[in-house]
């Protein structure tokens, strides 16, 4: 008889133990599975992680190992059965039970978000399906658990409210010099947040049986049919970038006519504009109070508490894929998120860009005329031109950027916030 091997966050489990669960979050899944009627020599691996832990760190799968540590899938501290059940590809096909995945690239300035996975949604599929990648392709790879871009709107860089957090939740190093260096804070919060509140994802791993065992050819190419389509759709990012750079070519000409010269920077920063606009990559939205992609309510209870945050509304950040319309998106100038990076030579103010993109925006709707697309330039600043709308009219318009706890009292709108330096809003009609 099989023997599951269980540690509290890194479990070997059948497939009657967690059916219900994955029912839940992805029936027509289950529904393959139940096709099966799989024994108990058909398992699954289910590992639990933290906020803000690596799923997957430089193409390489992390394991929980402890509640707050990870450890690559071949190193000694992961049981050599375990190893030996996910070892067929690099990065094991898994059901996301709960909570979400981000995945992300790394520069050594910026982090660049590419997809925001929910509940239910398959991963390593491409890993499964593709030939093995060069070693330098897969190191760019990253997947951590929850969003690794979220941030707080409000300032929280005051160094003596900051050490108190230091205190209370064992918060390493100085203050945050970033928006994106937020979410190192977030984890220490939620470590030690009470353990029935702490923020876990869960993921669970077919083991090689399910790829190598199924006696049933045609339940076996119904789930392979199912994993085939499911990694198609997640392409689309990738297969769509071709079509923009075609595209962009009747642009190029318009703008050539108009005798401009763009920075590549600018025609880059413009081109991720429209590819948040289709959905393909996230732009950002106040979380609501949602604790799918962090642990939202956690982190705002020690920032008020703990670190003291006076008047400002404790609003938290989070990557979001548009989906249609009745939705905000927002992009920043401060915090670029673009992969196809390039330095700019005299960079302007972000006001002065921020009118630049306004206008050659509008000379591209022109060609986009079956796409109806809306951006919306805001700053902090008042722009003497009068082209950017200032950033307090975004509350006007979208209620949720001011949605916290009533039980945190009557707060500012962080309309200074570094984010709001340039910032565009983006939604379909």
């Amino acid at each position: 008889m099989h023997q599951e091997q269980k540690t509290p966050h890194l479990e070997e489990v059948s497939w009657e133990a967690v059916r219900e669960g994955v029912r839940q979050v992805n029936k027509e899944f289950a529904d393959i599975i139940d096709e099966v009627d799989p024994s108990k020599a058909f398992t699954f691996v289910k590992a639990r992680y933290p906020f803000g832990s690596n799923i997957l760190q430089q193409g390489v799968l992390q394991l929980p190992t402890s509640a707050r540590e990870t450890a690559a899938l071949t190193d000694t501290q992961i049981p050599q059965g375990i190893q030996a059940k996910l070892t067929y590809s690099a990065v094991p096909i898994g059901v996301v039970l709960n909570k979400s995945v981000e995945v992300f690239f790394e520069a050594a300035d910026r982090v660049m978000p590419s997809k925001l996975f929910e509940q239910g949604a398959l991963l390593g599929l491409w890993e499964f399906f593709d030939p093995p990648s060069p070693q330098f392709a897969q190191d760019v790879w990253n997947l951590s658990a929850g969003a690794r871009t979220t941030f707080l709107l409000p300032k929280v860089s005051d160094n003596t409210a900051h050490a108190r957090l230091r205190r209370d939740y064992n918060v390493m190093g100085y203050p945050p010099r970033s928006l994106l260096e937020h979410k190192n804070i977030f984890s220490k919060i939620n470590e030690h947040t009470e353990d029935d509140s702490t923020w876990m994802c869960e993921i669970l791993f077919l083991t090689n049986q399910w790829l190598e065992g199924v006696d049933n050819e045609l339940v076996r190419l119904k789930l392979e049919k199912y994993c085939l389509l499911e990694a198609w759709r997640q392409s689309y990012n990738c297969r769509i970038q071709m079509s923009y750079d075609v595209a962009w070519e009747e642009f190029s000409k318009l703008i050539a006519r108009r005798h401009l010269k763009l920075q590549p920077y600018t025609i880059n920063t413009i081109k991720h504009l429209l590819a948040i606009a289709d959905g393909v990559f996230p732009g950002f939205q106040p979380s609501n109070g949602c604790e799918q992609a962090a642990p939202v309510a956690s982190i705002q209870k020690a920032y008020i508490d703990s670190y003291g945050l006076k008047s400002y509304a404790p609003i938290v950040m989070q990557p979001y894929h548009l989906d249609g319309p009745g939705a905000y998106v927002y992009y920043s100038l401060a915090l670029p998120t673009l992969v196809d990076f390039a330095s700019m030579r005299n960079a302007p103010s972000n006001m002065a860009w921020l009118r630049e993109i306004r206008m050659l925006m509008d000379v591209l709707q022109r060609v986009l005329e079956d796409k109806p697309i809306n951006f919306e330039y805001f700053h902090s600043d008042k722009d003497h031109f009068g082209e950017i709308r200032s950033t307090i009219e975004m509350l006007e318009e979208d209620k949720k950027l001011m949605a916290y706890p009533q039980e945190y009292g009557v707060r500012t709108f962080p309309e200074n916030s570094p984010f709001f330096k340039g910032c565009i809003r983006i939604s379909l009609q």
